[in-house]
């Protein structure tokens, strides 16, 4: 999809049959107009399968306790991927610090980044930013088949 045919929102989500190939890396991506925030799936035929909302709380995957971020607004990103492989259960996605993944100095507005556990095939990230701005998110699925959603948050 064309980022510029992309929706700005508040809510967003891709229902799909069942789960995405494991994640392998979440890097960031400063543009003049958004920050975006970019998480690769290995590969894959399908684009990946998520769900992203402002919450109160954003909680981890598995035991429900609450991510504290850094900013006013706070977003649930829900990936239907885990960190690990499901079939040999080796990780395939490891930080050293899940609640700082990315360095907050390379965006405008997003003021931490956090990982917050995979469970079940799925996992979770918090996102804190200064405010409550529109976002958009774009899923493809690049020649060589690795999978890549993208959470476009707008400057204001």
């Amino acid at each position: 999809m064309c980022p510029e045919e992309a929706v700005w929102t508040t809510v967003a989500d891709k229902t799909g049959p069942g789960f995405s190939e494991p994640l392998r890396w979440v890097f960031d991506h400063a543009e003049t107009r958004y920050d975006r925030v970019v998480i690769e799936i290995a590969p894959t035929t399908e684009e990946p399968i998520y769900l992203v909302k402002y919450g109160d709380d954003v909680r981890q995957e598995g035991r429900g306790n609450a991510i504290e971020l850094a900013g006013i607004g706070k977003w649930e990103v829900t990936v239907f991927s885990a960190s690990y492989d499901l079939d040999s259960e080796r990780d395939t996605f490891v930080v050293p610090e899940p609640e700082s993944i990315l360095d907050p100095r390379t965006f405008a507005v997003i003021k931490q980044v956090a990982l917050g556990g995979s469970f079940e095939g799925q996992s979770t990230f918090g996102i804190g930013v200064e405010g409550k701005y529109s976002f958009r998110v774009l899923a493809d699925v690049d020649v060589d088949g690795t999978g890549y959603m993208m959470i476009d948050i707008v400057h204001q």
